[in-house]
């Protein structure tokens, strides 16, 4: 993988997943071992095969998350066109 800080992310997560995680969580290390952040992060954007109805209860639900649990506002710092790069790609 690629320089990103030290999260214990799932072997199965893609290089950019993890990167985008970084950045969403400013590498912050204790964030980034939140097994229940990373299980919403990972259905709402990157399983392939999360349904529908799954992406988005789980993009509803790290909104709120983050925002309840840690204070931060997900739109604000989410790599909105790294993303979108990715998924174009993919």
């Amino acid at each position: 993988m690629g320089d990103f800080s030290e999260f214990d992310v799932p072997d199965y997560w893609y290089e950019e997943e993890e990167r985008l995680f970084d950045h969403l969580l400013g590498g912050d290390t204790f964030l980034g071992n939140d097994p229940e952040l990373q299980d919403m992060f990972d259905t709402a954007y990157f399983d392939p095969d999360a349904t529908t109805e799954d992406r988005y209860m789980a993009r509803e639900d790290i909104r709120d998350y983050l925002l309840d649990e840690y204070g931060i506002d997900f739109d604000q710092y989410f790599d909105w066109e790294g993303w979108r790069d990715w998924y174009e790609a993919a």
